[in-house]
């Protein structure tokens, strides 16, 4: 469970600030981010290709770790899951999800590199910890629809409401929501949630398919 603090204004007069800032962020704080903690196994996904190995794959990683849970390891990585990218090399999952010994195929390699507790306690470990909550909060979206909130279609890593009676106009305006985990100084943990509009297309409209 998370515990979150609404942002407080500051009990100092703009002529007392203390500290000067270029970038204000609108925030909750989670109060209990020291409770979270998951026992992790990092694995190295290296590509045969070596050109792949960049940024931008990083989602195709993933897609590797999660494709051999449900299929080669079907059997052996069982529960609940995450997996999280650390860099363009690594990716965390739970210590229960073991390989006996590394994978090799034409396309890639799996190999463990390190084990370790994931708190937020340090850099690596608040990756994990704000990889693990942002994909929650996500699947929170898709798996409770909120009847105020209607039926929701993704768009990349925001929801966006369907519209409402502007169904006949070529462009349509939607309301967006996104709940990003920031890593701030001090171990803090935060989530910034953002309400916006989205401007789509009347085919775009008519191919999402909505959740629930």
């Amino acid at each position: 469970m998370i515990t979150t603090q609404k942002p407080q204004l500051s009990l100092f007069g703009p002529a007392e600030a203390r500290t000067a800032t270029k970038n204000v962020l609108n925030c909750y704080e989670i109060l209990n981010s020291r409770e979270f903690s998951w026992p992790v196994n990092v694995y190295r996904v290296e590509f045969a290709d070596r050109s792949k190995q960049t940024h931008e794959s990083r989602g195709e990683a993933k897609d590797i770790i999660w494709k051999l849970r449900l299929n080669e390891l079907k059997s052996q990585w069982r529960g609940w899951g995450f997996v999280v990218d650390l860099n363009q090399y690594d990716v965390a999952v739970p210590q229960a999800w073991s390989l006996a010994k590394p994978i090799r195929t034409a396309e890639y390699s799996v190999t463990l590199a390190r084990s370790f507790t994931a708190t937020v306690g340090d850099a690596e470990g608040r990756a994990v910890v704000a990889g693990v909550l942002r994909d929650k909060i996500k699947e929170h979206f898709k798996g409770k629809p909120a009847p105020e909130l209607g039926e929701l279609w993704q768009d990349f890593d925001s929801f966006c409401q369907y519209p409402g009676s502007d169904w006949g106009k070529e462009f349509l305006m939607c309301r967006r929501f996104s709940v990003s985990v920031k890593q701030l100084t001090g171990a803090q943990l935060v989530l910034q949630t953002n309400v916006g509009p989205e401007l789509c297309t009347q085919r775009a409209s008519r191919a999402v398919v909505p959740f629930g």
